[in-house]
C-alpha cells in the first residue's frame, strides 16, 4: 500500500488499519468468547480511527448499525 498512498490516501489509511489486525489462526468452529471479543475490539479500533480521520461518516455508521439491528429483530421473529 505504500505505492498507493498518494493516489488513494483514504483507502491507504483504511488498508493499514485493517491489515494491522493480527491474524487469528484458530479454526472457526473453536473460536471462543474471548476471541470474539478480541475481534470486536479490533473492529472498533479500526472504526474509531476511520471516524477520527473522516474516512467514515458517523451518520453512515449509525445507519448501518440500525439496519443490522432491524435485520436481527426480523430474523428472530421468523424463528
Amino acid at each position: 500500500w505504500v505505492h498507493n498512498q498518494k493516489t488513494c490516501p483514504n483507502l491507504h489509511r483504511m488498508a493499514l488499519d485493517y491489515l494491522s489486525i493480527p491474524e487469528n489462526n484458530r479454526p472457526v468452529n473453536i473460536i471462543n468468547d474471548r476471541a470474539l471479543r478480541d475481534l470486536s475490539t479490533r473492529a472498533f479500533l479500526c472504526l474509531g480511527s476511520w471516524l477520527r480521520c473522516d474516512l467514515l461518516a458517523p451518520e453512515d455508521l449509525i445507519n448501518v448499525m440500525k439496519s443490522l439491528k432491524k435485520r436481527k429483530r426480523e430474523d428472530e421473529s421468523v424463528m
